[in-house]
């Protein structure tokens, strides 16, 4: 990881999220919204999405937020 983070900062002056970036299996990463299947023929996956867990709390956190709007009127 290192030295590719060098070639590209370096050689190419881009910078590089670090954060970001990771090594790990195609299998373990989402890439643009999309994962892909383990076993013996991978397929394209649509990643889940994290922001589903909490769907019920985000619900909640709306309602409270459009109450507080209409009072502020």
């Amino acid at each position: 990881m290192k030295s590719i983070t060098l070639f590209i900062t370096q050689k190419l002056k881009l910078k590089v999220n670090e954060s970001k970036s990771a090594v790990a299996k195609p299998q373990e990463r989402k890439f643009l919204g999309f994962s892909f299947t383990d076993g013996p023929e991978i397929k394209r996956a649509i990643a889940p999405n994290p922001w589903s867990v909490l769907s019920g709390e985000s619900e909640k956190l709306h309602d409270v937020q459009r109450a507080s709007a209409s009072m502020r009127r």
